[in-house]
């Protein structure tokens, strides 16, 4: 079958598959021949390990030195980043270099390499050194490609369009294609010409964000991702053309909108589209050469594995390495704690869980006394304690529902009115904690007063916990309160509340 073919032409054996996803190699195997169907999640997991593996290959290139020929141009950043880590890692555990090389295995020379930046390492070496000098994934984690001008021709252009009944898609095509397709319907191109000192203001960039961040408490993301995804290609454009001026300065920018809009994405039920967009913004914290922007997408990542309801041991070990990173501020740290902890209760670790929940409490505690940083204005303005609400999740997770629908309400309560959005997700978390606590009517009145805004607001974060809270009062079909609350809500639900983008 298909994955079988993509999985062969990109050089994956069914072990290294099966080590990048967490399935069974026997459960792949029978998959790509037919005997099993498989779930899509797994197909798509599967899929998209490929495609990352095919994206990460190098070729090297035998060149027989003389002395005319100029220095070799060194290897782009994150490789020397990744030597230069693997150095520090390997000289604190008190290793020689021929000591970690028999261990890998791998030969001194190469490893010597690596560690100033002259070869870029394959990711089995990569994960060799991880597991052996206890990195936690953060070698691997600094391995990831980055996009730079060699690669023009094959960067993703983005597409949006209105089709003619309204609604509206988004597609990423490669740039030649799009630039063929473009001169082929006579399309004109934005963005030609020279840029203006006006379009780099990076405060102004930073104002609109904010902006736009308050637009999209209030809005359907359908409404809000054609402005985001503008945006950021502008954005990103503008740093491509105003060269080695102030590229770090945009690209930071850059990043900032590409993980809103993969939040956007994952509210607007496209969890494919909203890793797409998080790996993009973590490719150019990267260029940045910016720790806390890796830290912080690093954390993004492990809380959307969460909600894509990704495996346990994939959210511990993104926030651990976001943790790991060197030059972290405090919020950040605390942040990447309570997506630790999420990871801990979806495995069922409660004293785990208590020791990230503690941990993140302290960092925020401490970061609360320190000058504010651009990250801050990522994370939702209108939550006051990240810790209450993590914690509450954390509680329904380890089955306490009780506990956990007491601390939302507290939660919910100190809501801004205009934060349409947050009332919705967390109320919905809230009446499904009622429900599991077998508090029925409490979780009736609750629903009753969230359906208005689901229509309006349109969140896939809380249309799936409305739906998981339909199966847990189905089993009370005969208490007065659940009948006509089904009704309605079925009718809400088989509809497709998601307005066209």
């Amino acid at each position: 079958m298909d994955l079988r073919r993509r999985r062969i032409a990109a050089g994956l054996s069914l072990i290294q598959l099966a080590e990048l996803t967490g399935y069974d190699r026997t459960y792949i195997s029978k998959v790509e021949r037919g005997l099993s169907t498989g779930s899509s999640e797994m197909r798509r997991r599967c899929l998209a390990a490929v495609d990352e593996h095919q994206s990460q290959q190098y070729t090297p290139v035998v060149v027989i030195p003389d002395d005319n020929m100029p220095s070799r141009a060194p290897l782009p950043l994150p490789y020397q980043t990744f030597g230069s880590e693997l150095q520090r890692l390997r000289k604190a555990a008190g290793l020689t270099l021929r000591q970690l090389a028999v261990r890998i295995p791998c030969d001194p020379g190469s490893l010597s390499n690596y560690e100033h930046g002259r070869r870029i390492p394959s990711r089995d070496i990569a994960r060799h050194c991880d597991r052996l000098l206890a990195a936690d994934g953060a070698l691997v984690a600094l391995l990831d490609p980055v996009p730079h001008d060699a690669a023009r021709e094959d960067e993703q252009a983005w597409v949006m369009g209105v089709d003619v009944s309204g609604r509206g898609w988004f597609t990423e095509i490669d740039r030649r294609t799009a630039l063929r397709t473009s001169a082929a319907l006579g399309v004109s191109r934005w963005f030609d010409g020279p840029v203006t000192a006006a379009q780099t203001d990076v405060t102004e960039l930073t104002s609109l964000f904010s902006t736009i961040r308050a637009m999209c408490q209030q809005v359907s993301p359908e409404l809000a991702l054609p402005v985001l995804v503008s945006k950021t290609n502008g954005i990103r454009r503008i740093a491509e053309t105003v060269g080695s001026r102030r590229p770090t300065e945009l690209l930071t920018v850059a990043s900032h909108y590409a993980i809103y809009t993969g939040k956007m994405f994952q509210e607007a039920g496209d969890f494919a589209a909203a890793g797409r967009w998080t790996t993009q913004a973590r490719s150019w914290a990267l260029r940045c050469e910016s720790p806390g922007l890796m830290a912080y997408v690093l954390a993004r990542q492990a809380l959307l594995t969460f909600y894509a309801a990704g495996p346990a041991e994939e959210i511990i070990g993104l926030a651990r390495s976001a943790q790991s990173l060197p030059g972290v501020s405090s919020r950040t740290l605390g942040l990447a704690a309570l997506r630790e902890a999420l990871g801990h209760a979806r495995a069922g670790d409660e004293t785990a869980c208590r020791h990230a929940l503690e941990r993140a409490g302290q960092l925020l505690r401490v970061a609360a006394g320190e000058p504010a940083e651009d990250l801050a204005g990522l994370e939702a303005s209108t939550v006051t304690d990240h810790v209450a609400i993590t914690t509450a999740y954390c509680l329904y997770l380890l089955g306490r529902p009780s506990r956990a629908a007491s601390m939302l309400e507290v939660q919910r309560a100190a809501l801004p009115v205009q934060a349409r959005r947050a009332h919705l997700y967390f109320g919905a978390r809230q009446a499904l904690a009622h429900a599991a606590a077998n508090e029925i009517d409490q979780a009736c009145a609750l629903t009753w007063r969230l359906l208005p805004a689901v229509a309006d607001t349109a969140s896939a974060t809380a249309l799936r916990d409305l739906r998981a809270l339909v199966r847990v009062l189905n089993r009370h079909r005969r208490h007065a309160a659940v009948s006509h609350l089904l009704t309605e809500m079925n009718h809400i639900l088989t509809t497709d509340v998601r307005r066209p983008m």
